[in-house]
């Protein structure tokens, strides 16, 4: 059997902080919308996670998606993890539209 690494250990410890939503129906913008909308920071994968494991390639599509659908854009914000290298958190805002 082969030793679990420091990165599935993380990833033990995430799902149990974490445990999963009820599936929400609906498109994978949807969902990743209803996680984002909360304000908090987010790494691809977390988000990945919470909307039923679809993969960090797709998460980042759906958040350049909510970034630029018309009439309903929205601030993405990023930043660097601060302490796992290669690793960005992500941010939503609502775009303020009112003049």
């Amino acid at each position: 059997m082969k030793a679990k690494g420091r990165l599935d250990k993380e990833r033990e410890a995430w799902e149990k902080e974490h445990p999963h939503p009820p599936l929400k129906q609906g498109t994978q913008i949807e969902r990743v919308h209803c996680v984002m909308a909360d304000g908090e920071w987010h790494t691809l994968w977390g988000i990945g996670e919470q909307v039923r494991r679809i993969s960090e390639t797709s998460v980042s599509a759906r958040l350049r998606d909510l970034r630029k659908t018309k009439g309903h854009e929205h601030i993405i914000e990023r930043k660097p993890h601060e302490t796992k290298q290669g690793v960005y958190l992500y941010r939503m805002e609502e775009k303020n539209t009112e003049v």
